[in-house]
């Protein structure tokens, strides 16, 4: 089983030198990003006997950006270890402490790398919205780290954004966690705001 892209040339590798006894799964955790489609890509996937994409939508991408055969793409959701949360670690405001966030105020929270598919950029417009047209005095946190390997260029416009809006109180940006436990424990609403349409 291999969770990550970079692990797949030594998983296929094995599998041909163990003369194609070796069964290898590949989990899919995020986009593509770029078509996978060069001869290298190609013999690679082909050795998959299986991939699994936890979204038909993140499936139907796998299937135009790469020449993998549709029989070996299999949709299966991830689950969610519910156990971290019920009963909390902490209260909210222990949570918000542990991040350096404001005790008191409605917080928003949006979870994720800075990613532009992500609609962190979207999010922020609409908490300007939410606050200079509706009057709702809400923050915003905004948690993860650039996508590996493509910079910081998207994450440095966000900042930007923050300060043109006048926001720089109300938005809280903090980086990767690998248990994102305190950032739903420290936040009142999550959003979702992914901007690829399927």
């Amino acid at each position: 089983m291999v969770t990550q892209n970079k692990d797949l040339a030594l998983a296929t590798l094995s599998k041909q030198l163990m003369g194609g006894v070796l069964r290898v799964i590949y989990q899919q955790h995020m986009q593509l990003g770029r078509p996978k489609r060069s001869l290298v890509h190609r013999l690679r996937f082909g050795q998959l006997d299986a991939w699994l994409t936890p979204l038909p939508g993140l499936g139907q991408e796998v299937l135009r950006s790469t020449h993998l055969e549709a029989r070996r793409l299999h949709v299966v959701p991830l689950g969610l270890p519910v156990e971290q949360f019920a009963p909390p670690a902490r209260t909210r405001s222990q949570a918000r402490q542990e991040l350096t966030l404001p005790a008191q105020g409605l917080l928003l929270g949006i979870l994720g790398r800075f990613d532009r598919g992500k609609g962190q950029d979207f999010v922020l417009e609409a908490l300007h919205l939410l606050r200079s047209e509706y009057g709702h005095d809400a923050g915003l946190l905004v948690m993860g780290a650039p996508s590996r390997n493509e910079g910081d260029t998207y994450y440095q416009q966000l900042q930007q954004q923050v300060a043109r809006l006048g926001l720089a109180a109300e938005v809280h940006f903090r980086g990767f966690r690998p248990n994102p436990d305190v950032f739903y424990q420290a936040i009142d609403f999550s959003v979702m705001a992914r901007l690829t349409a399927w």
